[in-house]
Formats: structure tokens, C-alpha cells, sequence
């Protein structure tokens, strides 16, 4: 009988292809895995700069984390009145509204902070004497996610309010009234 010469087996062969690939895959995913995490966020828009009065504080509770919106609040102080009404205007965005305190007389200096899940703070004032207040926006943030909130001692005391206004003024709203109440203790 003549000699047999081995033959290489084909699981063998499947079993190195399969190695090679996996590792070319591994090298893949820990490539995308340093670009989405080791990269800096790098954003070609620069942030709107927020007006406020000069006696103001910029509010100094945590700035928004990964979760989109302004920091909770640890005590509520605040209550949005319902209900929340929206106006159609082509002209300006934002915010007016009152603030009641429990005695139902009108609150002066109350701070009321506008703030979108992009850039954070957008815009703050404080009531009048007749507990009113009026934010007005340059121009709708192109998030269209934004929240309003009470400060007191630069900490939030009432639950952020999601609203959206909508660009278009045929079809949403763009300038929405707020009413707020102090919660009785």
C-alpha cells in the first residue's frame, strides 16, 4: 500500500476563517466604540447667549445631565394653573404669564427660567409687581423642546413644564400663558 498523505480537514479551515473574521470584527466595533465615546461632542451652531437682569443670579443647581430637560426640583413651592394656553403669533416666541401666591395676591420677584435640552439655559426673568412676567425669545430654538421653571435662591421650586411651540404659526403655537400658583404649606 502506498502512503497516505493527510488531508487537511475542512472544519479547520472554517474554524481559522472564522477567527480571522471575528477578530477584523472586534477591531470594527472598538473603532466605532473610541469615535461615539472617546471623541468630544464638537457642534457647528454656537449656543444663543440668554439676556437677563443684572441683579439676577444665572441659577445654580446642576446643569442638565444625558436626560434631556433643566433640573428637578427637591421641594415643589410652585404649581402650574390649568389650563396652559398657547397662541398663535407670527411675530415673537415665548412665555407670559402670573404668579399667585397663597393668599391669591400677585408675587414680585419670583424667577422664572426658560431652558431646552441643547444649550440649557435660554432666557430668565422675575415677575413685576403685579406678579406678571414676560419672556420673549429672539428667535424659536430649533430643539422646539423647551421647559419653563420656577427658581427661588437660585434652586428650582416647581416641576418643569414641557412645551413645544411649533415654527409654523398657521398650524401651532408659538407664544404660550403660564399662570402659576404658590402651594400651600
Amino acid at each position: 500500500m502506498g502512503a497516505l498523505t493527510p488531508r487537511p480537514s475542512k472544519s479547520k479551515s472554517w474554524l481559522v476563517l472564522f477567527g480571522i473574521v471575528s477578530v477584523i470584527l472586534l477591531i470594527f466595533m472598538l473603532s466605532l466604540a473610541y469615535v461615539l465615546i472617546a471623541q468630544p461632542n464638537v457642534t457647528a451652531e454656537a449656543a444663543p447667549t440668554a439676556t437677563r437682569p443684572e441683579a439676577l443670579s444665572l441659577p445654580t443647581a446642576s446643569a442638565p445631565t444625558l436626560t434631556p430637560g433643566p433640573p428637578l426640583a427637591e421641594r415643589i413651592d410652585f404649581t402650574v394653573e390649568e389650563p396652559v394656553e398657547g397662541f398663535s403669533n407670527c411675530d415673537r416666541y415665548g412665555f407670559e404669564g402670573v404668579v399667585i401666591g397663597r393668599n391669591g395676591e400677585p408675587l414680585q420677584g419670583v424667577q422664572i427660567v426658560v431652558w431646552d435640552n441643547q444649550t440649557g439655559l435660554v432666557s430668565l426673568t422675575t415677575t413685576d409687581r403685579q406678579g406678571t412676567y414676560l419672556i420673549e425669545l429672539e428667535q424659536l430654538p430649533p430643539h422646539r423642546k423647551l421647559w419653563i421653571q420656577i427658581f427661588a435662591n437660585d434652586l428650582p421650586v416647581a416641576q418643569p413644564l414641557l412645551v413645544e411651540p411649533n415654527v409654523d404659526c398657521q398650524t401651532g403655537f408659538q407664544v404660550y400663558r403660564i399662570n402659576w400658583r404658590q402651594t400651600a404649606e
